[in-house]
């Protein structure tokens, strides 16, 4: 049996060692960094947990993982209700469906960075395109980026960027369900709402499961949008766990710490997928 799988176990080896090394090499080499004071790229002294204690224990350290569970909540909590209500009213026999499907993914075809960039134009206090049209409003010039509203706004740019993604895999997900339960559904007396509940809902969990995973993964790790537009913000207010190693590694280039943070970033993100499937197997 094991002579049968030489062959293409030789043809994919180096596949998988190159894909390995870039994965694991670095992974490994943080994690080791992690544990040792740093001198920019030198590796000092073996400090232990010094800097996971640090982390927990100094307030912006415990600012920085409450900002990112809010930028993380507040982005699936906005995200994902309205990705799904795309889903379902595009998911309806109405005319131009394909040309709407069309420019809900707009946004998502669009390079992170590029996006990043048209809405810290679109949100400039001085010369911003959506800044004047919130003051022909009557409400003057908004600044978008201060301490009380920069939050919300980083998380409704960075909802617009992804709400296709969940438009289309719930558009996906919701065409694979037979019609004929609909149909036997409304034959039985069942209203549209207890419909939803009772055949939408069950059979949508799995990708709406898958959703929230990804989401949640590439919310918590954002860096893109955060660094563009605040950099942390005044006083901390956009100071998420990936804008500390950011600060860490290229600012202060304290790479030890920053290795740190990058770790404790990797087991949360464990932690979420580790929940997900677990509640998803509960489930099934």
């Amino acid at each position: 049996m094991v002579t049968r799988y030489k062959f293409p176990l030789a043809l994919l080896f180096p596949a998988l060692f190159l894909v390995g090394f870039i994965i694991l090499y670095p992974m490994g080499y943080a994690i080791f960094f992690s544990f040792h004071r740093s001198d920019f790229l030198n590796i000092g002294e073996w400090v232990g947990l010094k800097h996971f204690i640090s982390l927990v224990q100094d307030p912006d350290g415990q600012n920085s993982i409450l900002k990112s569970f809010i930028y993380t909540g507040g982005s699936m909590a906005t995200c994902i209700p309205f990705g799904f209500l795309l889903a379902i009213l595009l998911n309806q026999n109405i005319k131009f469906k394909s040309a709407f499907r069309t420019i809900i993914i707009l946004p998502w075809v669009v390079a992170e960075i590029i996006s990043a960039y048209l809405w810290q134009w679109a949100v400039d206090p001085f010369y911003g395109s959506l800044t004047y049209l919130v003051s022909l409003l009557g409400f003057g010039r908004v600044n978008f980026l201060n301490s009380k509203l920069a939050m919300p706004t980083l998380i409704f740019v960075n909802v617009w960027r992804s709400y296709p993604f969940v438009a289309i895999l719930l558009m996906a997900g919701l065409e694979a369900i037979p019609g004929l339960l609909y149909e036997s559904a409304k034959i039985d007396g069942a209203s549209s709402w207890q419909s939803f509940i009772h055949i939408t809902l069950p059979l949508i969990a799995p990708t709406l499961m898958i959703v929230c995973i990804v989401l949640s993964l590439v919310c918590f790790n954002q860096v893109t949008v955060l660094f563009r537009h605040t950099q942390g913000g005044s006083g901390g207010v956009t100071h998420t766990l990936p804008m500390t190693t950011w600060r860490g590694a290229f600012l202060n280039f304290h790479f030890g710490i920053a290795s740190s943070v990058s770790v404790v970033i990797f087991l949360f993100n464990i932690v979420f997928s580790i929940a997900y499937i677990l509640l998803l197997r509960r489930r099934a």
